[in-house]
């Protein structure tokens, strides 16, 4: 070997030999850590544990789940806080009723109008994204449904206002059946029967908005009892479910949104008339706990 060959030979040993002593300490100091595998370590939690949501049920989409809305959006909460965990059930009034009543509350509970006392949800400080003003920040309106009038064309007679007073006797069971020419049903209902005509198992009929307010609001609020530690997570998610992408997700399984900035673009024409009638007129305002 020449004497170039064995000087360059040299100085490649010796270049690599430094690179193996000082690499580690140079990577460290760019990490900041006190080791190199620290910055793997997830972020210390203020609170580790689980928090309860119910999504007590009074009302359901006209396709869905509200209750699978809710848990995908837990689910998201649990991947931004390390340790924190989400546990969303959905159940009957009755059932959210025998719970309580045993002394069982949940931390956060999504709920209908009226289903509890004001009392025993917490107040709290406006952090949320959304302009939360009912019942100074007990609760949030969530989402809201409505009432529609079905009627079978061929056999339904009378003026709008007579056909309503007759559709208002009737349930959605008598007019499934063709025992009543039309009845008044959520949009739950009005989809039900829709899916059905599209089968083949039901005969043809329309539907017609007539509500210019409604009373099916789903709110939301955290429980009295809810400790502390928890109240920055459980605020963080009712942002989360009030905001603009959430909210839009409510439209697509045929809900009225509460974010003002979502878009009401309804793919069945009756539910964009019902809910801008509902817009344009008495709205869903009002107290969560009538």
């Amino acid at each position: 070997m020449s004497s170039a060959r064995k000087i360059i030979s040299v100085l490649l040993m010796a270049s690599m030999l430094a690179l193996i002593v000082l690499l580690p300490k140079y990577a460290s100091g760019l990490l900041g850590a006190q080791s190199a595998l620290d910055w793997l370590t997830p972020k210390k939690e203020a609170f580790s544990g689980v928090i309860s949501c119910w999504h007590v049920v009074r009302f359901k989409p006209y396709s869905g789940s509200m209750g699978a809305w809710l848990e995908k959006y837990a689910r998201r909460m649990e991947k931004r806080h390390f340790g924190v965990y989400f546990e969303v059930e959905s159940m009957t009034e009755s059932e959210a009723e025998r719970r309580m009543a045993a002394g069982l509350f949940p931390d956060i509970i999504s709920f209908p109008r009226g289903f509890i006392e004001k009392s025993e949800l917490r107040e709290t400080a406006s952090g949320t994204a959304s302009d939360a003003e009912n019942e100074s920040l007990r609760a949030w309106a969530l989402a809201a449904s409505c009432e529609l009038l079905l009627y079978y064309p061929e056999t339904a007679d009378g003026e709008e206002t007579e056909l309503l007073e007759t559709a208002k006797k009737h349930n959605l069971e008598e007019f499934k059946s063709g025992k009543s020419p039309c009845c008044v049903a959520d949009v739950r209902g009005a989809g039900d029967m829709q899916r059905l005509l599209s089968a083949g198992k039901a005969d043809y009929f329309e539907v017609l908005p007539f509500a210019s307010e409604t009373e099916l609001v789903q709110f939301i609020g955290i429980v009295s009892k809810t400790e502390d530690e928890k109240l920055p997570y459980a605020l963080e998610y009712i942002d989360l479910i009030l905001g603009e992408a959430a909210q839009t997700e409510l439209v697509s399984i045929g809900l009225l949104a509460m974010n003002k900035a979502v878009s009401l673009s309804y793919e069945q024409s009756f539910l964009a008339d019902a809910y801008r009638r509902i817009a344009e007129g008495g709205g869903v305002s009002g107290s969560a706990f009538d």
